[in-house]
């Protein structure tokens, strides 16, 4: 097992120990409100902090079945903190978003194999504005519309 360590010559510790609920670096201040716009691409950044072992950090969509982000288009950067024996993991996915996003709620989940989905998570809505695409069908209550 990865989160067992020697301690002595006949005993052996298994440890976990759950990390931080998942921060999102990317969304608008002190709000749960993530801004983009139609067709450009846009990264989702999630951070999770403080466990052990590595936990594992995922991006989803939420509908009536969540969809995970393809893994192809997020980059994971797992950090060990030597200094107090936790990992600290972002992920950032990076995709690009269609009328259908508009008003969608994502989720950052941090989690191990074994525990059950969506014991840790923190949700963000997409808000899109229709900055490239005319005339705006998707995006009535957007706050960056532009000359549509």
């Amino acid at each position: 097992m990865n989160n067992c360590k020697l301690i002595a010559l006949h005993s052996i510790v298994c440890i976990t120990v759950r990390p931080f609920p998942p921060t999102i670096a990317n969304r608008y201040p002190d709000t749960d409100l993530i801004y983009g716009n139609v067709g450009m691409p846009h990264t989702l950044t999630c951070i999770s902090a403080g466990g052990y072992p590595q936990q594992i950090v995922d991006w989803y969509k939420r509908g009536e079945t969540p969809t995970k982000l393809n893994s192809n288009s997020c980059k994971y950067l797992p950090i060990y903190n030597t200094t107090v024996d936790l990992f600290n993991v972002t992920v950032a996915c990076t995709f690009t978003p269609s009328g259908d996003d508009n008003d969608a709620t994502f989720f950052c989940q941090s989690t191990y194999d074994d525990e059950p989905t969506l014991l840790q998570y923190t949700d963000v809505k997409f808000k899109l504005a229709c900055k490239y695409k005319c005339p705006c069908l998707y995006c009535i209550d957007c706050l960056f519309l532009s000359t549509c």
